[in-house]
């Protein structure tokens, strides 16, 4: 299990991914678009093959994502409503 996931590896999400990782925290990434998340695998970190796998592998995610539409559509999917059970969910994106 990671210490923390973030979903959205965009212009903000993937140095605030590195930077969480460099204080030796267990981070696992997962984006919309998998080839944004690439290069953090290639950086040491986890990448979740789908949103709901990001939560289930920690007890806090944070969402970086585009918009309210973005953020609705992950967050609405079913198989992520049964991930959030039991986590903390902290909404960073504009």
């Amino acid at each position: 299990m990671s210490d923390v996931s973030l979903l959205g590896t965009g212009l903000l999400g993937a140095p605030m991914a590195r930077r969480l990782a460099s204080t030796r925290l267990s981070v696992t990434v997962w984006n919309r678009t998998a080839a944004k998340a690439e290069a953090l695998g290639e950086a040491g970190l986890a990448v979740a093959p789908t949103a709901a796998a990001a939560f289930a592998a920690s007890p806090v995610a944070i969402l970086m994502l585009a918009d309210a539409p973005a953020i609705r559509a992950v967050l609405d999917a079913p198989s992520v409503r049964s991930a959030l059970a039991g986590r903390t969910v902290v909404q960073m994106g504009t």
